[in-house]
């Protein structure tokens, strides 16, 4: 696609996107639509009595949006829960529409991708997600079930979409949800992207088609994100090598969307794989899931009792990585960080540039001056429009 076209369709399809979180945890409130027939009976179903937050805010961090609602689902009537402001702010949907409108079932429409991981009501939101795309023209691929972020953002290149929205609130707390906004090559949008996604609040009304209708016209179809995801991360790696090791791993996956990942990565291996906190827990076990030392607390213990080789921990939605030893002693994110540097450079006899973020730990650049490498900070970088990952 030339290059100007894609990053209209793309400003389309990030226009369209403000402002749904709240809408559709207001239209949720006043009551959430059923499954239409022939969607995924795995999605998780609704918890009802889960609590919210008692603020009302939305904010944008990063590529995505994150917001909270008011405190229980089930005295919702009780509350004001209206959210004017935040239904108000999808009005950019026909702004949208006028930009990226191919008729109904028309092959040549752009595609978006939309996935969504295991918190509170996130199925529900990825439906109105997928229903405001497909009612303003675009084709939409929904995950099957939940996913982990990395799975979606590697559909969307693979798929050849303009983008795509992850419904997650990461590592944030239990009571929050919200969206991440993907580019066309699978990775965060832009700033400037961002900004023209809140520069259309109020612009326009709703537009969308219902599930069921969208569905029968071919305008949102379900694909399982995660087999290609896994095909690629096996690509990457001696995957031979690892499925004869007979490795005994651990996964803490904090109660997020990653649990059972390394057991569907590793099936018919000689590894043996325990995920810690697996089970699907709206309240994340009263945690925030995030991987650092303070969660570790409960795997941790079962590590010094249970030794294995290595123990991950992954957040709410996949997409940040910690870990443990065997015996649960604490590795911080640098560290994990600095052994894969070590091992790209080591045992895989990589040379080249090092990109590091400007957080990244000190010990990167003394690897790199080990090893007569370059650390570059990923700010210094520009990645071209046809870039894909």
């Amino acid at each position: 696609m030339h290059t100007d076209k894609r990053k209209h369709l793309w400003r389309a399809v990030a226009l369209m996107l403000t402002g749904l979180a709240l809408l559709t945890i207001s239209a949720l409130l006043r009551g959430a639509p059923a499954l239409a027939q022939g969607d995924e009976a795995s999605s998780p179903a609704p918890f009802p009595g889960n609590p919210l937050p008692n603020d009302r805010d939305a904010f944008f961090a990063g590529s995505g949006v994150c917001a909270s609602c008011p405190s229980q689902l089930t005295d919702a009537a009780e509350h004001d829960v209206s959210l004017d402001r935040y239904w108000r702010a999808t009005m950019m949907a026909n702004a949208a529409r006028e930009a990226a409108a191919h008729p109904t079932g028309d092959e040549r429409a752009p595609l978006a991708v939309v996935g969504f991981d295991t918190r509170f009501l996130s199925d529900r939101y990825a439906i109105a997600v997928s229903e405001v795309l497909a009612g303003n023209g675009l084709r939409v691929a929904r995950a099957r079930a939940d996913a982990p972020t990395p799975a979606v953002s590697y559909a969307i290149p693979q798929m050849q979409a303009i983008g795509g929205v992850m419904i997650t609130a990461s590592h944030n707390p239990p009571s929050f949800n919200g969206f991440k906004l993907k580019a066309h090559y699978g990775g965060s949008a832009a700033p400037e992207e961002c900004a023209g996604v809140e520069a259309w609040l109020d612009k326009r009304p709703v537009k969308a088609t219902p599930l069921a209708d969208a569905m029968k016209a071919g305008r949102i179809r379900i694909k399982d994100v995660r087999p290609a995801h896994y095909a690629a991360i096996k690509r990457l790696v001696d995957f031979k090598r690892i499925a004869r090791s007979g490795l005994r791993f651990a996964h803490e996956a904090l109660f997020g969307v990653g649990a059972g990942c390394f057991e569907e990565l590793l099936a018919g291996t000689s590894c043996r794989v325990t995920t810690l906190n697996a089970r699907h827990d709206a309240f994340f076990g009263g945690i925030n899931p995030e991987p650092i030392e303070a969660n570790y607390a409960r795997s941790a213990a079962f590590l010094k009792q249970h030794p294995h080789d290595i123990c991950l921990v992954t957040d709410g939605d996949a997409d940040r990585v910690g870990g443990m030893d065997g015996r649960g002693n604490y590795l911080t994110t640098h560290q994990v960080i600095c052994l894969l540097l070590h091992h790209l450079i080591v045992n895989r006899q990589l040379r080249g540039r090092v990109v590091k973020a400007l957080n990244t730990t000190s010990m990167m650049d003394a690897i790199c001056a080990a090893y007569g490498l370059e650390p570059v900070s990923y700010t210094h970088l520009t990645l071209p429009t046809n870039h894909s990952v």
